[in-house]
């Protein structure tokens, strides 16, 4: 059985006079290609990329593959040559260094883990061996461009389990296609992880909306995903093919948005690092959602939460906090890095975070300090949704092994106050992680506080908070999505067919 398509959607082919000129505009419109000066190239950081195997001799990835094996039974770790492939452009995207190429993290070493056949078939188990392996060779970004419906292909609940116990176990981040059918990103593994990332795509030509055929979460999801958006059509790839073909190609999918926000990751954890920073996933999360730019649905409208309701006293509390089609919106490479290194300049009146533990009904208080009318707070909670093993005999954390929800999600509010006075708060109780874009009306001295309920959770729970305030924050269009104006109700097949 086939898995439902997550990855190429069209590919064009560069005319071999333009290998050694290559526009990157996906990269640049991220800011990912001015960040690599700040956050890094990636130096000793290890990428596992989860795929159909890549083509480690194509001239922009040449000397990056560190390690490859198969999980799939295919008796290679080589992209398919006959085409442009998938895995081969995926790797391009973080280590490119070919003339006129550059990816995100060019110094970053790859492990090629092949978990898919060439009939574009996967399952728990190659996948989960291929996860392990990564994880054990000491992955920090696991890349996976693949996916399913729940319930409706090989891949099951399970994988989304084992994710969930890498990212918390091993401490990498964990990013994942959204899927293109136009349907739930919700309903997908292993997109529907908790602690990994869901990816959304961008259609150009300034990547500022997303793609028609992103998955998003329906009126019947009660969790909100993808997470964050990144640039996943008309995105400059290495072929596979390049022997016979041209060394480069156009690929679209939210496969290819997948790696773009990896790569952010990646540069982050060098940049941690080198400077002894936290890079705990909860962390780069949390800052990197905070950091994010409002960009615009599918149809032109501006971002805004899923759900909030207001009481009679005027006070907003958001119960579904991300967009639905968007999530955070739009990764922001150097903004997450005057976040990350806590960089305070002309455009930015507050940039802080703070990776900590808090018991049940207990509280943590952010002073944000005096903000005036214009600045705009975002601001980001994350935790982690906690995944037991039980071994299978053998002593090695594998695919055979069984996964479980070893306690129910913890719940947090985060609530937002100006002179003492609690006025908006981000209130989910089904996912782990809560957030908050506010425009300020009126001036005065302002406070967030995380409150921990009584349910679920680790006695002590560690979470991660990110706070910026920006002096002139972006508008797109004019639009202000502001939460207290905007209220909103409620095969691995890699098809090269649009």
């Amino acid at each position: 059985m086939k898995l439902r398509s997550v990855g190429i959607v069209g590919v064009l082919f560069l005319p071999a006079a333009a290998a050694r000129a290559v526009p990157q505009n996906d990269l640049s419109s991220v800011s990912g290609d001015t960040s690599r000066s700040y956050l890094g190239r990636g130096r000793h950081v290890l990428i596992g990329i989860l795929d159909g195997g890549i083509d480690a001799n194509h001239p922009a990835i040449r000397g990056s593959v560190v390690a490859a094996r198969d999980f799939s039974g295919s008796g290679t770790t080589d992209d398919d040559r006959t085409g442009v492939g998938h895995a081969t452009g995926l790797a391009s995207l973080y280590v490119g260094h070919a003339d006129g190429y550059t990816g995100l993290v060019p110094k970053a070493g790859i492990i090629n883990a092949r978990v898919i056949t060439s009939k574009d078939y996967t399952d728990d188990r190659m996948a989960g061996n291929g996860l392990f392996y990564s994880l054990n060779l000491g992955a920090k970004v696991l890349n996976m461009s693949f996916g399913n419906n729940l319930g409706d292909g090989p891949l099951t609940d399970k994988f989304n389990l084992m994710c969930d116990y890498a990212s918390e176990n091993y401490g990498a981040s964990i990013v994942t296609a959204a899927g293109n059918d136009d349907d739930s990103a919700v309903a997908q593994v292993p997109a529907g992880a908790y602690n990994a990332y869901s990816i959304g795509a961008l259609a150009p030509s300034r990547y500022d909306t997303v793609s028609s055929f992103s998955n998003f979460a329906l009126r019947s999801d009660r969790r909100t995903k993808p997470d964050i958006v990144a640039p996943g059509q008309s995105v400059q790839l290495a072929a596979a093919d390049w022997e016979r073909a041209s060394e480069f190609a156009l690929g679209s999918g939210t496969s290819f948005a997948t790696p773009v926000i990896g790569g952010v990751l990646a540069q982050m954890v060098g940049y941690g690092q080198d400077f002894n920073l936290p890079t705990d996933p909860r962390l780069l999360k949390a800052i990197a959602m905070t950091s994010a730019t409002k960009v615009y649905d599918s149809d032109g409208t501006a971002w805004a939460p899923r759900h909030q309701v207001s009481d009679k006293k005027g006070r907003i509390t958001i119960d579904e906090p991300l967009d639905p089609e968007q999530g955070a919106g739009r990764i922001n490479a150097m903004g997450a890095y005057h976040l990350y290194s806590k960089a305070r300049d002309a455009s930015t009146a507050v940039a802080n975070w703070v990776f900590t533990s808090l018991k049940r009904r207990k509280s943590y208080v952010l002073n944000l300090g005096h903000l005036n009318a214009g600045q705009r707070l975002d601001t980001t909670l994350v935790w982690d949704r906690h995944v037991g093993r039980k071994d299978d005999g053998d002593g090695v954390v594998d695919a055979g092994d069984r996964f479980f929800e070893a306690v129910p999600l913890a719940d947090f509010v985060l609530t937002l106050a100006k002179d003492g006075r609690n006025f908006l708060a981000s209130d989910s109780d089904v996912d782990n992680l809560e957030e908050l874009s506010y425009t300020v009306k009126s001036s005065g001295n302002y406070t967030l506080e995380v409150y921990r309920y009584s349910d679920g959770g680790m006695k002590n729970e560690t979470f991660a908070l990110a706070a910026q305030v920006l002096n002139h924050p972006p508008t797109l269009r004019s639009v202000d999505a502001s939460p207290d104006l905007v209220a909103q109700a409620h095969g691995v097949s890699r098809s090269i067919d649009e």
